[in-house]
């Protein structure tokens, strides 16, 4: 009866543990999102990303880690011609706690293009985080599509 009792305990801690670290990888998703909107593409990707990050670009060859990606926004700046933001739904982390992923809507306003002004773009996205060595989740594969128009959300 005592061995059931305590793995019963131990199974009650492991579930609440997994509940809490899936709660942290949306919250930092959903900071990921509000930095985007506050100061930029350029600023939440970088700062969010690992240094081996993985990003999958639309009909490209992915960018393979952080200094590309660097580089590959400072040769199309995108700040200030688009707000982009996004809202996870679903999400979860392994049994070992270092590795997890978002999954979610995106939404695109150009607003310093004349020609596309105030057009809007919808998708979905998946981000695979991995939690790093001081604690902090960062994105190591991000990507996404586009979808016709805003779905369900």
């Amino acid at each position: 009866m005592k061995k059931i009792a305590c793995l019963s305990i131990v199974l009650f801690m492991a579930c609440s543990s997994h509940k809490s670290d899936v709660n942290d990888i949306l919250k930092v998703d959903q900071q990921f999102s509000a930095m985007c909107k506050e100061k930029g593409m350029v600023e939440a990707f970088t700062y969010f990303a690992a240094d081996d990050v993985i990003k999958m670009q639309p009909q490209e060859f992915p960018i393979m880690n952080k200094v590309e990606l660097k580089r590959m926004f400072k040769e199309h700046s995108v700040d200030g011609v688009l707000k982009f933001g996004w809202e996870p739904v679903k999400a979860d982390i392994s049994i070992s706690g270092d590795l997890g992923y978002t999954f979610g809507n995106w939404k695109i306003l150009v607003v310093g293009d004349p020609i596309m002004h105030d057009t809007i773009f919808y998708g979905n996205y998946v981000s695979i985080w991995k939690k790093q060595p001081n604690g902090d989740w960062k994105y190591v594969l991000d990507g996404g599509n586009a979808t016709p128009d805003q779905g369900t959300w």
